[in-house]
């Protein structure tokens, strides 16, 4: 039997672009109502007990979800930087004078960095919505007691290779576990505040009090002639 090339080009053909499709992840379409997720795009601000990244890519991408993801991802390692060194510098305060030698602000950057690194490798994304003809957006969101317990494992792990404080690295790890088990302090003034916070609010008028236009002086309407 004779083969056609044709017809084995033709199914190559499309056997490929069902491939190339495959490899496209579609994003959902999006409802009449928006999540409220979406609304953290941009604001690099630590929501609750999650940190929270939003990735978005505009209509008419030709991969949105990849683009999307890509951009959240990128959030979600600052954003975990960012808290780390946010979480150690609370911790050399309160230690004192013992974790503020020249060695504390290397020791936090490489930790930092390294945090962040481990949170991209074992985050998967959260949830995707797209706009009705509009962007893509794309959730990562990790737990902040997930942070701190990569924060301790990979302190005693650097310092086990260099220990740039005074003290024993024994004792550094022996007092940074107790510290991240506690409750947070407030975020620090980094984050960005939501605009309606900011805005003046009168309070409710007091029920004794006079109008305003009985305590203004009286007009003259009439000048003498």
């Amino acid at each position: 039997m004779i083969a056609r090339p044709h017809l084995f080009t033709a199914l190559a053909l499309a056997g490929a672009l069902v491939l190339l499709s495959a490899c496209r992840t579609p994003a959902p379409d999006g409802g009449a109502d928006e999540p409220e997720w979406v609304s953290l795009a941009g604001r690099r601000a630590r929501a609750g007990q999650f940190i929270s990244a939003v990735g978005s890519a505009p209509a008419g991408h030709p991969d949105p979800v990849t683009a999307a993801d890509r951009d959240a991802r990128q959030e979600l390692a600052t954003l975990v930087s960012e808290y780390v060194s946010d979480r150690l510098h609370e911790f050399f305060a309160a230690e004192g004078s013992s974790m503020a030698g020249a060695g504390a602000d290397p020791f936090r950057r490489t930790l930092a960095s390294e945090v962040a690194a481990a949170t991209l490798r074992m985050t998967e994304r959260k949830e995707t919505w797209r706009e009705p003809d509009g962007p893509t957006h794309v959730l990562y969101q990790v737990p902040a007691d997930e942070l701190d317990a990569l924060i301790e494992r990979h302190a005693r792990a650097l310092l086990t290779h260099h220990n740039p404080f005074e003290v024993a690295a024994g004792e550094v790890t022996a007092a940074l576990g107790p510290f991240l088990a506690e409750p947070q302090a407030p975020p620090r003034p980094t984050d960005r505040p939501d605009p309606a916070d900011e805005m003046p609010r009168a309070g409710p008028p007091a029920e004794d009090a006079a109008p305003a236009w009985l305590e203004s002086p009286p007009v003259d309407r009439f000048p003498p002639d």
